[in-house]
């Protein structure tokens, strides 16, 4: 539910000018969006919970009325077509529609503008329209329009899978999409059509670490119609082959040595799984103070091939970690952040190989509040005494500022105390006349009156 409760909340808030239940008569027309011939999102999903709930959304629209949560890449182009019908269900020729970008009561907070550059007003949950435009079905009933995002920057990245949608938010980056069949200049012109007609609603969500399945069209040019083609016999219509979902995998940066495994180091995956994306692992291990490591990373793009001459951020004790070990690399010392959940305690900066290798070197300075040595190297953090010292190390690709957009491996240090080295015991002969004696310590010396036999 926790994926799909959201687009419940947006759509219900976006039809808040029918504000009481209404009978639905039969549909006058349906118009249907046509997702094999758009392009320039990364997937859709159908939320069928919204299209359930009568109370909360249905009772506003006609008991058909489709929600689509389209996922699409922010700062870029998508390319729509719906299909227009009318009441018989025969396509609707050379026909008056209305788009409304934003319908009233919608909170989306995306940038955006129709295909010629018109901004598309945020409305901000406003019981007025943002946007209405006039437009006219082609000979075959359909109409193709764009919306363009000029946003910097998207929501959280999600996980790149074709299926999830982000959770709800009031911050939401999000354009809304209607289309009704007719001549609409308001708002309140338009509220019979919405419960009469069957559509499309399309709720297009623009995310960091999306791309595009099909490129849109470029900006400025018109999404080219479909080539017409025969129309088969009823009875030999093939069933429709649904688009595939192209899913872009997100970039790669993978601890390659040392290499930990059950053995050597505790998954702690779970602690950070809801800040991070699901491809992204964590662990801790131990390092006896006064240590030295060096960290190798290989970087992919796509998952797969290495990428090389990439800039790589490696974040010493990161931010929101609660890091406090101290460090040194470079001959620079690196202490523990003063704010241990504002900011992190050094950013050492690599280029990968051409192997998409980088390899980052640092020494632990901690001297005091050490740990007591762990009974093993996979000895769990809740019995370590008298408390924790650690240190964290994120990496991150220049130029990536979401934890969701990239696949990465988190390592914990807990640093302890070494057990202090026994001192060498040496044995020497000392010798007084006849008489002979072994001396045994660190430094043996002769009792007196004996000399050191040579």
């Amino acid at each position: 539910m926790k994926k799909i409760v959201g687009a419940i909340s947006i759509a219900a808030l976006s039809v808040g000018l029918l504000s009481t239940q209404v009978a639905h008569a039969a549909s006058t027309n349906s118009l249907r969006w046509n997702q094999s011939t758009s392009a320039g999102f990364g997937w859709a999903v159908e939320n069928k919970a919204a299209e359930g709930d009568y109370n909360n959304f249905v009772k506003y629209y006609t008991p058909t009325v489709k929600l689509w949560d389209v996922i699409a890449p922010v700062g870029g182009k998508i390319d729509f077509e719906y299909i227009v019908k009318d009441s018989a269900g025969n396509p609707a020729p050379n026909s008056p529609v209305t788009i409304v970008y934003n319908p009233a009561y919608t909170i989306g907070t995306a940038k955006s503008t129709t295909g010629d550059d018109t901004p598309i007003p945020a409305v901000k949950g406003g019981p007025n329209d943002g946007l209405l435009v006039p437009a006219t079905t082609d000979a075959n009933g359909k109409i193709r329009f764009s919306v363009i995002n000029t946003d910097s920057a998207g929501d959280p990245a999600i996980a790149n899978d074709g299926s999830t949608v982000p959770t709800y938010n009031v911050a939401n980056l999000y354009t809304q999409v209607q289309v009704y069949a007719g001549n609409f200049s308001s708002t309140a012109s338009r509220s019979s059509a919405q419960t009469a007609q069957d559509i499309d609603i399309l709720e297009i969500h623009y995310m960091n670490g999306v791309t595009a399945a099909t490129p849109a069209a470029p900006k400025g040019s018109v999404a080219p119609a479909p080539t017409p083609s025969a129309t088969p016999a009823p009875s030999a219509t093939p069933t429709p082959t649904p688009a595939p979902v192209v899913v872009a995998p997100n970039p790669t940066i993978r601890l390659t040595s040392p290499v930990y495994n059950s053995s050597n180091s505790v998954d702690s995956t779970a602690d950070i799984a809801q800040y991070y994306s699901k491809g992204t692992k964590a662990f801790y291990t131990y390092l006896a103070s006064g240590s030295s490591i060096s960290l190798t990373y290989h970087v992919t793009l796509d998952g797969t091939a290495p990428a090389s001459n990439k800039e790589v951020d490696l974040y010493i004790d990161s931010a929101y970690s609660g890091s406090k070990a101290n460090w040194s690399s470079g001959g620079n010392k690196i202490a523990a952040p003063t704010a241990v959940d504002a900011t992190f305690g050094a950013k050492l900066v690599g280029i990968t190989d051409s192997n998409g290798d980088v390899t980052f070197k640092l020494t632990n300075t901690d001297t005091v509040g050490l740990e007591n040595a762990p009974t093993s190297p996979t000895q769990d953090r809740s019995a370590i005494k008298p408390a924790r010292l650690f240190g964290t190390m994120k990496p991150m690709l220049a130029g990536v500022s979401s934890d969701m957009a990239e696949d990465t491996d988190l390592v914990t240090f807990d640093i302890y105390a070494a057990p202090s080295a026994k001192p060498l015991m040496t044995s020497i002969t000392c010798i007084k006349g006849k008489l002979s004696k072994k001396v045994n310590g660190v430094k043996p010396v002769c009792p007196k009156g004996y000399v050191l036999k040579k």
